[in-house]
């Protein structure tokens, strides 16, 4: 055996080592050439150093062949380098699926920071320049030219509704017409408003018809800051919180008082007193969506021509707020608006725009008429009951004709 080969397979001994200090391989004087065995390594050294090139002499070979495979462990790296990071750079030996995904902090920078800013910004101004009308002490809003609302009840959809609706002005006259026809022939007349129609109120003068234009409101429960709103807008405006106070000072002659009260489960609107007040101001009624106090007041002959119509009567006493005078509300499953017109009687009320009054009375009267000769021909006997409702198509022609 050559020493070469012999110094290959020689494993060193536990012990066994040379100063880093000295660049002498240790194989290849451990070899006596005289003796032919390997020498021992002196007993004092306690360091071993393996170059790189003799390290590769002294570590077995790779395995080869297909059952045998040979894998080098992967480095699992600091603890810096598995430090989770939003932003993980290819430096980093962290596994995807163990990094956390961190919302960045603004200080951060970036483009999230810069779109955050940027909303901000942009809120920040909307908000202040739709709040620079509200400051305190700010006036009432200016009301378009024939529409009553304030600061506490302004109606962008009224603007709209008002300018293509402000030629349509209901005489007292026709107000009087349509208090004398029945609901139903008006109903009839009433095209896609027929859904504006509202049943189930309790009538304190049954057999008196009311017609005229809606003074809406619409009222909330009270809580500590809005009671506080309410006062501040009241003072402002200079008129009375409750709103059917307000009314018996502002109701004009033909207005029907339509307020919002929560229905079947909501509170009062008034009770004789405030009756009284907007009676005298010439109001035609009260429609209420809610209820009533004093009902043996309210059914007297004082208020004989001033029906009122209410879901309940209660003796509890009002405590509600009113938040929107004259603005859009909504009665049972109507929606009024200000200066609707309004026709109501036991059996129900009708709302609708006033710009189809005309064609309503034109419509109304020609089914009264029509009725009335159906009448006549049934007192006749002359006809069956079957040519007679509706009329058959010969006799339409004849009605048709003596016109």
């Amino acid at each position: 055996m050559s020493r070469a080969t012999t110094a290959r397979n020689v494993a060193p001994s536990p012990a066994a080592s040379v100063s880093n200090d000295s660049a002498v391989d240790w194989a290849a004087t451990a070899a006596d050439p005289g003796a032919g065995r390997v020498a021992a390594a002196p007993a004092t050294t306690t360091r071993l150093s393996i170059s790189r090139r003799d390290r590769s002499a002294i570590v077995p070979p790779r395995p080869t062949g297909a059952s045998l495979s040979y894998t080098r462990p992967r480095p699992r790296g600091t603890s810096a380098d598995r430090r989770y990071h939003p932003y993980p750079s290819t430096s980093r030996t962290a596994h995807p699926s163990r990094i956390r995904h961190v919302r960045p902090r603004l200080t951060q920078g970036g483009p999230m920071r810069i779109g955050i800013i940027t909303l901000a910004a942009a809120l920040t101004a909307g908000v202040a320049t739709a709040q620079e009308a509200d400051s305190p002490g700010a006036g009432d809003v200016a009301p378009p030219e024939g529409f009553r609302a304030n600061r506490s009840s302004y109606s962008a959809i009224m603007d709209v509704i008002r300018s293509k609706q402000a030629a349509a002005e209901v005489s007292d006259e026709d107000l009087s017409r349509l208090g004398e026809m029945q609901l139903e022939d008006i109903w009839r007349s009433l095209g896609d408003y027929r859904t504006n129609y509202v049943r189930g109120f309790r009538a304190t003068q049954p057999g008196h018809r009311v017609a005229g234009r809606a003074l809406t409101m619409r009222f909330l429960p009270p809580r500590p800051d809005l009671v506080a709103a309410i006062d501040q807008l009241a003072a402002e405006g200079d008129w009375d919180r409750r709103y059917y106070a307000r009314a018996a000072e502002e109701a004009r002659p033909g207005d029907v008082v339509v307020a919002e009260l929560g229905g079947a489960d909501g509170h009062v609107l008034f009770g004789g007193m405030g009756a009284l007040g907007i009676r005298l101001r010439g109001a035609a009624g009260v429609v209420i969506d809610g209820g009533s106090r004093d009902l043996a007041e309210l059914v007297g002959p004082a208020f004989a021509d001033f029906p009122v119509f209410a879901r309940f009567f209660d003796v509890t006493t009002t405590s509600w707020l009113g938040v929107e005078w004259n603005a859009p509300v909504r009665i049972g499953t109507a929606t009024v608006l200000p200066g609707d017109v309004v026709v109501a009687d036991e059996t129900g009320v009708l709302f609708f725009p006033p710009a189809l009054v005309p064609d309503v009375l034109r419509a109304a009267e020609e089914q009264a008429a029509l009725e009335e000769h159906e009448r006549e021909l049934l007192r006749s006997g002359e006809h069956r009951f079957r040519d007679v409702y509706p009329l058959s198509p010969a006799l339409r022609r004849e009605y048709e004709r003596d016109r």
